[in-house]
């Protein structure tokens, strides 16, 4: 008396999104996959990179600025930097991760987000943690830049410490 179907006509809509859904997805991860076929792409990805460093910031001034030592590989790529510094309660504070050109005034560089995250005797404890993608070449020496605003200045115990990490070829 009663036939049996198949599927109806929503279930069958539904299956063939489903199949629609997961044949693209696949696509897109072979593509992503396949991105990284170049051999400069494997090598930059099989070896890290990471420097840290401090220095002390000279009371009573607005800038500090961290230089780590020049890179020794033919392209290095900083994808990470974390960074602390004390300054006085109320500053403005402004992180800057340059790379410059050995013998030239022109630099490349990414404004990095700051946030205050407590405070002790000395003052306000600022920090930047942010992703970039800058490309480093042989002998460049990359630099953190921390700029003060406001009013602010570096306090009596200012010590700007960074970690700077990535890739190299």
């Amino acid at each position: 008396m009663f036939t049996k179907q198949r599927g109806s006509a929503a279930t069958l809509s539904m299956r063939r999104v489903i199949l629609a859904v997961a044949a693209l997805s696949g696509l897109a991860i072979a593509g992503v996959a396949g991105a990284a076929e170049d051999g400069e792409s494997k090598t930059l990805l099989n070896n890290a990179y990471q420097q840290q460093a401090l220095v002390a910031c000279a009371q009573g001034q607005i800038e500090c600025v961290l230089t780590f030592p020049p890179t020794t590989d033919t392209k290095t790529v900083i994808t990470a930097v974390s960074c602390s510094v004390t300054v006085t309660q109320g500053s403005f504070v402004g992180f800057t991760l340059l790379s410059n050109a050995p013998g030239s005034s022109a630099s490349l560089g990414f404004f990095l987000p700051a946030f205050a995250y407590g405070q002790n005797q000395f003052g306000l404890l600022a920090a930047t943690n942010a992703t970039t993608n800058l490309f480093v070449d042989k002998g460049v020496s990359p630099e953190v830049q921390v700029f003060v605003s406001n009013g602010g200045v570096f306090s009596s115990e200012s010590l700007l410490a960074c970690i700077i990490s990535g890739h190299h070829s």
